[in-house]
């Protein structure tokens, strides 16, 4: 039996202070292929400059951090 997990995506500045939260206590489909798009906005609604932000996706059964860079 395929099982979905329980998941919330931030994603952080390279001083590790916490940009945006994309979501919160999403279901996430196992077997699905899973794409968010970022705005490039911070949790206040403004614009955040390009650069390199770490995000991190945290479920009930696993822990991902990756690095991206955000171009404008």
């Amino acid at each position: 039996m395929i099982e979905d997990c329980i998941g919330e995506l931030s994603i952080y500045n390279v001083k590790g202070e916490k940009t945006i939260t994309l979501f919160t206590n999403e279901t996430i489909a196992k077997d699905e292929l899973f794409r968010i798009t970022w705005n490039g906005k911070d949790n206040s609604d403004k614009a955040v400059s390009a650069g390199i932000y770490f995000y991190q996706l945290n479920t009930n059964k696993r822990n991902y951090a990756r690095k991206m860079i955000l171009l404008k």
